[in-house]
């Protein structure tokens, strides 16, 4: 019975970790861009995204990102997708 319960959590805890790491990324990225550090917040927001595919938060801080480093295209591709994931996550489309 022990040696079950050990299998299950070692096969679902990298999916638990993922998560926090997605969010954690996507957290960093934000204080990175409070700061000024807009190159180190993309970075964390990638790492966020490469972590959760679908981190709406992270495609949508990193579209501002783009948007502060002068770079309007990527902010409509980050933006979309964004709303690709939900459609009904408004700020996107008000932003975009």
């Amino acid at each position: 019975m022990n040696k079950i319960i050990l299998l299950i959590i070692l096969i679902f805890l990298p999916l638990i970790a993922v998560a926090q790491t997605s969010k954690e990324y996507t957290e960093k990225g934000f204080e990175q861009y409070m700061q000024g550090n807009i190159e180190k917040a993309v970075e964390n927001y990638n790492k966020a995204i490469q972590a959760d595919k679908n981190n709406i938060e992270a495609y949508y801080l990193m579209a501002a990102a783009n948007l502060t480093m002068g770079q309007p295209e990527q902010a409509i591709q980050n933006y979309s997708k964004a709303i690709d994931i939900d459609s009904k996550y408004s700020q996107a489309y008000a932003e975009r």
